[in-house]
This record gives structure tokens, sequence and C-alpha cells, in this order.
């Protein structure tokens, strides 16, 4: 789903003002939609992917669907009701990241690990927030490999 209403950002500082004017009652409303019209379009399981921010959103989509049976987290925590979560979880995180640092992670893992999630979350050493989209400084060739292959085994094996 697109939360943004097709503005992209260019900069850390657009990204940055685009967080601070979030309508988060919206983009509930607009995840919501999606994850409706999606469940409406199979009868099986589902899976969610999410980077930076929409790591969250993934999270709170496999809070509120039990159909979701995979949730693959890039580079962004979040918070939920994990007792609610019935999906496995793999989880893609920079070793230096801004915007998550990895006590906030592994506060995250230790609270789906005492709900009883199955959680395998990666730490790539040396990259930074943004590893595995190619159009970024940050990219990483050798992590974003790693990354995807282990998330379409993750797929393949839980979908």
């Amino acid at each position: 789903p697109d939360l943004y209403q097709g503005r992209v950002a260019k900069t850390i500082d657009e990204a940055k003002a685009f967080m601070e004017q979030n309508d988060f009652e919206f983009m509930s409303e607009i995840v919501k939609a999606a994850n409706t019209h999606l469940t409406s379009l199979c009868a099986g399981k589902i899976g969610v992917i999410g980077f930076s921010m929409g790591s969250g959103w993934a999270l709170a989509v496999a809070e509120n669907n039990p159909n979701v049976s995979a949730a693959v987290l890039f580079y962004g925590a979040g918070e939920a009701d994990f007792s609610k979560v019935k999906a496995k979880v793999l989880g893609h995180f920079a070793e230096v990241d801004e915007w998550e640092p990895l006590e906030y992670v592994q506060g995250m893992e230790a609270g789906m690990k005492s709900a009883g999630l199955d959680v395998t979350l990666h730490t790539y050493p040396k990259v930074a927030h943004w590893f595995v989209e190619e159009d970024r400084p940050e990219y990483d060739s050798a992590s974003a490999q790693l990354a995807w292959s282990r998330t379409y085994e993750f797929l393949r094996k839980n979908l």
C-alpha cells in the first residue's frame, strides 16, 4: 500500500518530514484495506514483507490477521501484541543503523520469543539501514543477496 499517496522522499530530511506529518489513522485504514483485499484474493496463507517503517505495519497486519503465516522485516522493528501474531517472523537488520538501534531490535526479539513466536533475526555486519536497496548509497550487494536468499527460502517454507 502507498501510505504517502505517491509522495517519495528523496533525502533523509524529506523522509523525516514525511514521518512528522504522518496521519496514522489514515495510514492504518490504508493498511487495513490492503489487508482485506489481499485476504479476499486467497483462501490460504499470506506473507507480508516490510521495509523500515513498513516493518511495523507488517507486524500490525500479522497481529490482526491470523491468515498471515510469514512476516519478513527488513531493517525495521516494531511493536505489537505479539501474543496475537500467528506468523513466523524473519528479520534482517543492519549492524550500524541510526534508525533501528540493535538494542531495540533485541528487545523486540525478546518480546516475540516470550510470546512464543518462531522468530529468526539476522544482523548483517558493517552495513547500514537500506542495505538491500540498489538505489541507495548504503546498498551492500553481498548482504542484500544473502538477505533475499534467506527471505525466498523462508517464504517458500511457510506459505
